[in-house]
């Protein structure tokens, strides 16, 4: 009878041990503080954490990390895999933000950009030794038609306790975008995940994604509905809520970094040309033609991702104008 027998490199698992995950475990101690007691420096501490990171990266590194990607114990998600260069600096990035590799706290995104799941965000919040008893609450998927298409509507809710702040909740319906064979674990995942980075942003100022970009990316993930985002048991002074002022800017940021973000003159053009014709729109109607223009024929040109945020700039905008113009007899 014959022993099956596996030979161990162990020269390359301390090459591990003392390349990028060494230098890991020394940014996450800064970032931690960071996060903690210093938020208002944080994301930079992040950024300069991720680059050291892959800096420190060797051969052996990028090595366990391909043949990670290669088995599938490292996610990549949304269709091709990204250039390699951009694989390492999204494990960078990761590592800086206390993700786990190998884990479903996180993926690399197609288009090399990290998409933080679910229990990436839970990661988040034990960070933050003022947060405790965080928890959801997600009632069952509808499936609804929103303007000219269907998805499934979430009404999903997320709350965290704060010290000196209380309970800060957030309350909302999230749309996944899918189809009716779908599974319910899928369709609860992504409304999870868009309603506790909702939350991560209503507890602290630090930025973990780029403002919307992965959830139009993914296109699985988008705000149909937020009736309520509170905080209640308040021990402090209450802040402003204005939550038409705070999605227009998130959408005048979109904007902003589009006219650096996009390389290709004829695209950044017609992009410009339907922000400002959505802007100059009076009524529902012509929004409504601005969408179907969009969404049938402008796709190649304006690129998926300009798309699906100029649909959301339009649906946004069209609870602040009439249904139609009042004709004159």
């Amino acid at each position: 009878m014959s022993t099956l027998t596996t030979t161990v490199n162990t020269s390359e698992i301390a090459s591990l041990a003392t390349g990028f995950l060494a230098k890991s475990a020394e940014v996450r101690r800064v970032v931690k503080q960071a996060i903690q007691g210093a938020p208002e420096i944080a994301s930079a501490v992040i950024m300069a954490g991720q680059f050291a990171i892959e800096d420190a990266m060797t051969d052996t590194d990028k090595a366990f990390i391909l043949k990670g990607i290669t088995r599938g114990r490292i996610l990549v998600e949304g269709g091709k895999q990204p250039v390699v260069e951009r694989c390492y600096a999204v494990i960078a990035e990761a590592e800086s933000k206390h993700f786990d590799i190998g884990t479903k706290q996180y993926s690399i995104w197609s288009n090399g950009t990290l998409y933080v799941k679910e229990d990436g965000f839970r990661r988040l919040f034990e960070l933050r030794d003022d947060c405790s008893e965080l928890d959801t609450d997600i009632k069952p998927p509808v499936w609804m038609k929103l303007q000219d298409r269907s998805c499934w509507h979430v009404p999903v809710k997320a709350w965290v306790t704060v010290k000196g702040r209380g309970k800060v909740s957030v309350d909302c319906t999230v749309g996944v975008n899918g189809n009716l064979a779908d599974g319910i674990a899928k369709i609860e995942s992504h409304a999870e995940r868009s309603v506790l980075k909702k939350l991560w942003k209503k507890v602290t100022s630090i930025v973990i994604e780029e403002e919307g970009e992965n959830d139009i990316v993914n296109g699985s993930v988008i705000i149909v509905e937020e009736p309520v985002a509170a905080i209640t048991e308040r021990t402090a002074a209450p802040e402003p809520t204005d939550e038409q002022a705070l999605g227009k800017a998130g959408f005048d940021g979109w904007y902003k970094r589009a006219q650096t973000r996009i390389t290709d003159d004829e695209q950044l053009r017609a992009v410009n040309e339907y922000w400002e014709a959505i802007k100059a729109a009076k009524n529902k109607n012509e929004l409504r033609v601005l969408h179907s223009d969009l969404k049938n024929t402008q796709v190649k040109t304006l690129g998926k991702n300009n798309v699906d945020e100029l649909c959301r700039f339009i649906v946004f905008t069209q609870s602040a104008v009439p249904e139609s113009e009042v004709s004159e007899s």
